[in-house]
């Protein structure tokens, strides 16, 4: 089968056909009902990355590509169920250099008393299956699990939210943790909790500067209309040195989703608020959280994942959801916040995406997955130089054709204050317990289209 491919035009195939396709940019769509949630590499195996998520709404899945070298072969695809699971959230993924295996953090609905759970979980890269006979770890107390960040020799920083009916009833509070790293079921090192007893924190997302400072990215909710960001800065004991509170001056909620850190130890962070109409915000800080380096809001859209390149200048990237057209919004910003490109993708068939994970860059590219009708790894450029607009088909229509477009958003300079009210910390061991896992390997229909 011959491959040719002009600018709005394309060729396309399955993963399973037997040529030497050598798709430089591509959209990869798996068959439902796997719900992608993230994206990991292999640092160690070239040309490997894993995806996770949930299959079926009950069960967590991990699956594995490989590029050779650019046309994605897959390798595995193994569901995980958790005893006594009923139903699933999040299972993010990433991969642990220091031990070289896989490490998924999630939440689950406990089926015996309803209870949600925060469950982190190892599992081997080349098999995908867990690392024992035990490998699902629990923290009792941990009510949600939201991310997780992997630091020095392996250790992992976890933030979620506890529930608890002391001293207010239902109150939730930011859960930081700090795990062991083994190749069997991880031990838990330090636990604080930040709490008042007036409002709910809810840990959304965790990152480490240079010095192995974790930073917490945290929702401060002060009431249904009133959200603002908090960022808190520990050291490896996890004891807060800094603690900021930030609103906008628009008086739009700031209900943060991701962190970042570059490698001049600066941080970035994006939120989002819940108005009628979205509006996004990408925020830079300095390292002690002093000063506002600068801040653009991104008006009409709904942004779920920011990753900064620091092996290129420090470029940011953003990806979420444009709430005009449904459709997937991807857009690179240099280290001063100036917009390089944006760009749009939609399904042709009018379906919105349902999802968007994660956006990551590797060399010259950027990966995005998420789901639409099904779910898809997206491979493009990441200096976004395919332009115009260019439908892109897939074998037999079996997957519903993207079209690829420029778009114009508005972006504004908007002000931050801090806010004056603290919350206290506590340290408390944390009940630990365990459970098992039962792997199923399945296969998964995969398409693709060469971009």
């Amino acid at each position: 089968m011959p491959v040719t491919a002009t600018l709005g035009a394309l060729s396309y195939a399955r993963t399973t056909a037997s040529i030497g396709l050598n798709y430089n940019h591509y959209c990869l769509q798996l068959a439902t009902p796997y719900t992608v949630k993230s994206i990991a590499f292999d640092p160690v195996h070239s040309n490997n990355y894993y995806l996770s998520g949930i299959f079926d709404s009950s069960t967590y899945i991990i699956s594995n590509f490989t590029e050779a070298p650019n046309y994605p072969s897959q390798k595995y695809t193994v569901k995980h169920n958790v005893t006594g699971m009923t139903s699933t959230n999040n299972g993010t993924l990433k991969y642990n250099n220091y031990t070289a295996n896989l490490i998924m953090a999630a939440s689950y609905v406990n089926s015996s008393n309803s209870a949600t759970r925060g469950s982190l979980m190892t599992f081997d890269p080349s098999t995908g299956l867990k690392v024992n006979s035990v490998s699902n770890v629990l923290d009792s107390t941990l009510f949600d699990f939201n991310n997780f960040a992997i630091g020095p020799a392996g250790v992992a920083y976890l933030t979620g939210s506890i529930k608890t009916n002391s001293p207010v009833t239902n109150n939730k509070y930011v859960a930081l943790r700090k795990w062991s790293s083994t190749s069997n079921s991880p031990s838990l090192l330090y636990s604080t909790n930040r709490k008042s007893s007036s409002i709910d924190i809810v840990g959304k997302d965790v990152a480490l500067d240079s010095n192995n400072n974790p930073f917490f990215l945290c929702n401060y909710i002060l009431s249904s209309t009133n959200i603002q960001t908090a960022i808190i800065k520990t050291n490896s004991s996890l004891n807060p040195t800094v603690v900021q509170y930030a609103e906008t001056l628009l008086g739009d909620n700031l209900i943060p989703i991701q962190l970042k850190v570059d490698n001049s130890d600066n941080i970035f962070f994006i939120s989002n608020d819940n108005d009628s109409t979205p509006n996004s915000y990408v925020v830079k800080w300095n390292n002690t959280l002093t000063t506002l380096l600068w801040s653009k809001r991104i008006i009409g859209v709904t942004l779920n994942s920011i990753y900064v390149d620091t092996n290129d200048n420090n470029n940011v990237y953003v990806a979420g959801i444009s709430d005009s057209t449904n459709n997937l919004y991807i857009a690179k910003l240099d280290y001063l916040g100036n917009k390089i490109f944006e760009r749009e993708i939609h399904n042709t068939s009018g379906a919105s995406f349902t999802n968007v994970g994660n956006i990551v860059v590797v060399g010259s590219n950027m990966y995005i997955v998420g789901n639409i009708s099904n779910g898809f790894v997206l491979k493009l450029p990441n200096d976004g130089s395919i332009p115009g607009t260019g439908t892109y088909n897939f074998i037999g229509n079996l997957a519903s054709p993207i079209n690829y477009a420029s778009v114009t958003k508005t972006y504004v300079n908007f002000a931050i204050t801090p806010l004056l009210s603290d919350a206290s910390t506590t340290t408390s061991a944390g009940g630990i317990s365990v459970s098992d896992i039962n792997d199923t390997s399945v296969s998964q229909n995969t398409y693709i289209a060469n971009i």
